[in-house]
């Protein structure tokens, strides 16, 4: 689930894609490199963030995971001190790591990037619904491959929603209670959840609000790391009892095993029937297959108005639902919008050109001016103040002709 989004839209999976291939061979280097120290695979590493961070930021986050995977995961004694030891006698792996990501933070300071991002009061209650759109209503039920919509779930999906995280809370327990050391496991988890949603919600939640934890996309790490947790979770401890009779011991094992690899093998299929189900029914009903079509109707129709060596003005307006979601005021506007997919369209301002109006299903037609509204006249409307103009930045009126503004608010008529 957590790749299908990516895959759906061309330019995300153009990014996370390539850096997903990338964060593995980082994490493989290091595990090579913890079995020979070899500086062949230190370079290996450092290449592989590297050609990650080309694509997309979120393979800095590596340094992060191969920290949690090597205090959590890989030692067995968690002492600061001796963790410090362990890091500074794998030096070799760490600096370059670390140089790479130096080096491009400078980079990304230097040309400004994060600097478009909207500022704002973000409240603590925000943050809470981001967090809470994050994991119940996104990771989780990714993870076991189906998706619920960020809001107005029906009586069945929170009736899901609550089910899959009592799943959750009873894996943890189940696995905290046959390996003493699977809380790491899980602790690992929880810090990447933490991290990469306090990164996202700092960089997004001002303009796009709660609802931006269920973006799958900025998900995608955990399809990984979510394997990675788990299997560790579960992993037989090593310290197993040893009973009397061999004979025995070894005939429990083995029936053990089969019955684990017998109920694995119903749960994968289960899982596999869940996930391709989900899939496709994501597929039916992306909103992008509505936008194709939006866009190469308007693209048409505007090439169509300009064929006649005229300049069209597209009048201002909000954009259907599945160009950008209606809680995303104003960046569903056409003001925002249209220039994105006809570089250079003029939206609202001088008429120099025909003025157009674009249909919800993205055709365009010429906007029709009238001077009258019923038996009146606009400007004698006006001036009687029969009619007034609400939500207009600046009015100005010269002769029989009254141009009104609104910036990028609405204008009403009243």
């Amino acid at each position: 689930m957590l790749f299908v989004r990516p895959l759906q839209w061309w330019a995300g999976g153009l990014q996370y894609l390539p850096n997903t291939f990338c964060d593995l061979l980082c994490l493989y280097a290091y595990l090579r490199f913890q079995l020979a120290h070899s500086r062949r695979w230190a370079v290996v590493g450092a290449g592989a963030l590297l050609v990650g961070l080309s694509f997309y930021e979120k393979p800095a986050f590596m340094l992060l995971y191969l920290v949690l995977f090597r205090v959590l995961l890989l030692s067995r004694n968690i002492r600061p001190r001796l963790i410090a030891r362990v890091i500074w006698g794998e030096r070799l792996f760490w600096g370059p790591l670390v140089s790479v990501i130096a080096l491009w933070g400078v980079g990304y300071i230097l040309v400004g990037a994060g600097k478009g991002f909207v500022a704002g009061h973000v409240t603590v209650g925000e943050y809470v619904s981001y967090f809470r759109v994050l994991w119940v209503e996104a990771l989780v039920p990714a993870v076991f491959g189906v998706t619920l919509p960020a809001s107005g779930l029906g009586p069945a999906q929170v009736v899901l929603a609550a089910s899959l995280q009592l799943v959750v809370v009873g894996a943890v327990a189940i696995s905290v209670r046959r390996n003493r050391r699977a809380w790491r496991g899980w602790l690992f988890l929880l810090v990447a959840v933490l991290a990469n949603g306090l990164l996202v919600a700092h960089a997004r939640l001002a303009q796009w609000g709660p609802w931006i934890g269920s973006d799958l996309p900025y998900l995608l790490d955990f399809a990984w790391l979510v394997p990675l947790a788990a299997c560790f979770a579960f992993f037989p401890s090593r310290n197993t009892s040893q009973g009397r009779d061999g004979i025995r011991l070894t005939l429990r094992h083995s029936l053990r095993l089969r019955s684990a690899a017998a109920v694995t093998a119903i749960g994968l299929l289960g899982y596999g029937c869940v996930a391709v189900a989900t899939t496709a029914k994501l597929q039916r009903q992306w909103s992008g297959h509505a936008a194709r079509s939006w866009e190469s109707r308007l693209r048409e129709g505007l090439t169509r108005v300009q064929t006649h060596g005229q300049r069209p003005v597209i009048a201002d307006g909000i954009t259907p639902w599945f160009m950008i979601d209606p809680r995303f005021v104003p960046a569903n506007r056409l003001s925002w919008i249209a220039p994105l997919y006809a570089p250079g369209v003029q939206v609202d301002g001088v008429l120099d050109g025909p003025l157009v109006i674009v249909a919800p299903g993205g055709a365009v037609h010429r906007a029709t001016i009238g001077a009258t509204i019923g038996r009146g006249n606009v400007q004698q409307l006006l001036r009687s103040r029969q009619l007034t103009i609400a939500g207009a930045s600046s009015v100005v009126r010269r002769g029989n002709s009254t141009c009104v503004s609104g910036g990028f608010c609405p204008i009403r008529c009243v």
